[in-house]
C-alpha cells in the first residue's frame, strides 16, 4: 500500500486546470518544497508522484468506464493490489514533517515581507551614494555617443585632457553649431540612452546589488530591452568568424544561458564545495560572456546611427524646401484653370499673455533634466529656418 493516502475523490469530474485535484496539488507543493529543501534526497520526488499520480488518475477513470453504475472507493480491498504496486515512494512521516516546516517558512516570509515604502527609501538612498560614478559614466558615454554622430561636435563638449564637458555654454556650441543635431541627439539622449545605461548601471553597482537588485526582462521593460541587445551581441559573435569569440584576454565566448547553465551544474554536482569553487574559478577563467562596458558601447553605437539617419532626413528634407540662398522656394506656376480661391479665414486673436517657453535643452547627462520648447513663441525660428541657417547660408 502507498504511504500516502489514497484520494477520496474521482477522476476526472475533481481535476482542476492543472490536471491535479486540490489534494494532490497540496501534496504536490510539499512535495517541491522537500526537493527544494534536500535536494540531494528529493530532487526527483516532484517527478515520481507526478508519474504516480498519472498513473492513479488513469486507473481510476479505466475502472470507472468499467462499472459505470458504482462510485470509486480508493480503499476498497479490491484496489489493495494496485495501489501496492503502484507507489510513487515517498513515506507519510516525511510527508507530514516537510509540511509542518514549509508552514513554518511561509509564517516567517510573511512576516518578513519587505514594506514597499522602506524598500523605495533604501533604494534612493543607494541611488544618492551610486550617483556620482554613474554620472561620470554616462557623461563618458554620451560623449561617446556625440563623437559617432559627429566629431566635430564631439570637440565641442571635450575639455584639454579629452574629458567630457557638458557645461551650458559648451552645449551652446553645439547648438549654434549644428541645432537639428543638437535636437535630435537631445532626445535620444534623454529618452533613450540615459533610462538604459542608468538602469544597466544599478543593475551592476554594489550599492544597488546588496538590495537584491536583479535582472528580471519579464517585468521590467528597461531590462527587456537590455537583454535584447545582449542576445543581439551573442547572435553576432555565433553567427560571426570563430577567430572573433577568442578575447584579448585569452578566454573564449560562451553565450549567458550556456554559463548560467555550467554554473548551476557545478552547484548541484555532490562535489565538495572546495571543489566546486575551484570549478567555478576554471570556468570564469576560461570562459566569458557579453561585458558591461560592451553592452553600453552596443547601445550607443545603434542609437548613433539613428541619429545620423534623422540627421540626414531633417536635412534632406530642408534641401527640397530651401535654396542655397535660404529663402523658401516659389510656389509652382498654375497651369490651366484653378479653382476659385478660398476667402481668407479669420485672423484668430493674440494671446493676452506670451505664451511662456521651457529653458533651452540642455545636453547634460547629469542630475539636470533635458527638456525642451513644446511651442514656438514669438521671434524665434522655426525648425525648418533653424536648419537653413544651420546648413545653407
Amino acid at each position: 500500500m502507498a504511504d500516502l493516502p489514497r484520494p477520496v475523490t474521482t477522476i476526472p469530474a475533481a481535476a482542476k486546470a492543472d490536471g491535479l485535484t486540490d489534494d494532490d496539488s497540496r501534496t504536490l507543493r510539499i512535495i517541491q518544497f522537500m526537493a527544494r529543501d534536500n535536494p540531494d534526497k528529493w530532487r526527483e520526488a516532484p517527478e515520481k508522484f507526478l508519474a504516480f499520480v498519472k498513473k492513479n488518475y488513469e486507473y481510476q477513470e479505466k475502472w470507472a468506464k468499467d462499472n459505470a453504475s458504482q462510485v470509486f472507493d480508493p480503499n476498497a480491498p479490491e484496489h489493495d493490489q494496485w495501489y501496492a504496486e503502484n507507489d510513487h515512494g515517498i513515506p507519510q512521516e516525511a510527508l507530514d514533517e516537510a509540511m509542518i516546516d514549509m508552514r513554518a517558512e511561509e509564517r516567517i516570509a510573511r512576516r518578513t515581507k519587505p514594506d514597499p515604502e522602506l524598500e523605495e527609501l533604501k533604494a534612493e538612498k543607494a541611488l544618492q551614494r551610486a550617483w556620482p560614478v554613474m554620472n561620470a559614466n554616462l557623461d563618458r558615454l554620451v560623449l561617446k555617443f556625440v563623437e559617432q554622430v559627429d566629431p566635430e561636435l564631439a570637440k565641442l563638449v571635450t575639455d584639454a585632457n579629452g574629458q567630457p564637458r557638458f557645461t551650458p555654454e559648451n552645449v551652446a556650441l553645439i547648438e549654434g553649431q549644428d541645432a537639428v543635431a543638437k535636437e535630435i541627439m537631445d532626445a535620444i539622449v534623454r529618452q533613450q540612452i540615459e533610462p538604459l545605461v542608468i538602469e544597466l548601471e544599478k543593475l551592476t553597482s554594489p550599492e544597488f546589488q546588496k538590495l537584491g537588485y536583479a535582472l528580471d526582462p519579464e517585468r521590467v521593460p528597461l531590462h527587456a530591452a537590455l537583454d535584447r541587445y545582449r542576445q543581439q551581441f551573442e547572435s553576432e559573435l555565433l553567427n560571426g568568424p570563430p577567430e572573433a569569440r577568442d578575447f584579448a584576454d585569452g578566454r573564449k565566448f560562451l553565450p549567458l544561458s550556456v554559463i548560467k547553465s555550467r554554473r548551476a551544474a557545478i552547484d548541484r554536482s555532490n562535489a565538495s564545495e572546495a571543489d566546486k569553487a575551484s570549478q567555478r574559478q576554471t570556468l570564469d577563467g576560461e570562459y566569458r560572456s557579453l561585458t558591461t562596458s560592451e553592452l553600453q558601447e552596443l547601445i550607443v553605437a545603434e542609437w548613433a546611427e539613428r541619429a545620423r539617419e534623422q540627421i540626414a532626413v531633417v536635412d534632406g528634407l530642408a534641401r527640397k524646401k530651401y535654396p542655397a540662398n535660404g529663402a523658401p522656394r516659389p510656389a509652382p506656376a498654375p497651369t490651366g484653370e484653378q479653382p476659385p480661391t478660398p476667402p481668407t479665414p479669420a485672423v484668430r486673436p493674440a494671446p493676452t499673455q506670451a505664451p511662456t517657453n521651457r529653458p533651452a535643452p540642455s545636453f547634460s547627462s547629469g542630475s539636470d533634466v533635458v527638456t525642451s520648447p513644446e511651442k514656438i513663441g514669438a521671434g524665434q525660428k522655426t525648425f525648418g529656418e533653424q536648419a537653413v541657417e544651420v546648413h545653407f547660408k
